[in-house]
């Protein structure tokens, strides 16, 4: 497909295009695609931010558009293990939806709060052996990457550790920060930041705990799987162009 004429492809390809986003981390994300996409379709390409319950506002907002292939979803972690986690939602994702193109992975942080005494994943897990049911995490939610990641921590580790979830990254970083909680599994865009003013020196590394085993949140355009397949089919080959 010559991309280059894409102004000329069917009708349908014409007209206003949303792009709606599970939460406001992916702001940035999709602020440099609708960019992209933009300028590529020549047409105007709208941000919807629509976070809440865990991202399945924002995706069923997708799932219920007219399905003309002209609403897309920037999908995360949530959209992927809602299903597993959560007993009834207002769509089914393998049906309503069709994944068009992977966008970025994001790493996952082990962070503790400056003030504690373990300085070391060894010196953590130690801790944590010697007081089961004594240490607490803060994650970014109930369900979030940042809380599955750390129970897969516990099973690697044979930890017994209590979960503090909070509403979203930006509260558990700063009760880290603060002390209130010893530490917290994050992705880098809500850890890094204050990790780099120092604020949380005390960064340790998720993947020595987990023997090479990488962890991270994941963020993809998804569309609705109703939509033509030659459009969905264009949207990959744009962003494969990224």
């Amino acid at each position: 497909m010559r991309i280059a004429s894409i102004r000329e492809l069917e009708p349908w390809f014409h007209g206003e295009y949303r792009v709606n986003l599970e939460n406001g981390t992916q702001l940035a994300l999709s602020r440099n695609y609708r960019d992209k996409l933009q300028e590529a379709l020549g047409e105007t390409v709208v941000i919807d931010n629509r976070p809440g319950a865990g991202g399945v506002i924002g995706d069923d907002a997708v799932a219920k558009a007219t399905p003309d292939g002209h609403t897309l979803l920037i999908g995360a972690f949530a959209h992927a293990v809602n299903p597993s986690l959560l007993a009834k939602m207002p769509f089914r994702t393998p049906d309503d939806f069709a994944p068009i193109s992977l966008l970025v992975t994001v790493p996952e942080l082990l962070v503790i709060t400056p003030s504690h005494p373990a300085k070391t994943v060894a010196e953590l897990v130690a801790m944590a052996k010697a007081q089961p049911g004594k240490l607490f995490y803060a994650s970014s939610g109930n369900g979030s990457a940042q809380h599955l990641a750390a129970e897969l921590f516990k099973l690697r580790t044979g930890t017994d550790i209590g979960h503090v979830p909070y509403k979203g990254g930006a509260p558990a970083v700063a009760d880290v920060a603060a002390g209130h909680v010893p530490f917290y599994f994050g992705n880098m865009s809500s850890a890094l930041p204050q990790a780099r003013a120092q604020i949380l020196p005390g960064q340790l590394s998720l993947e020595v705990v987990l023997n090479g085993l990488q962890l991270g949140g994941i963020a993809g355009f998804v569309g609705d799987e109703d939509a033509s397949g030659e459009l969905l089919e264009t949207f990959e080959i744009l962003l494969r162009r990224r």
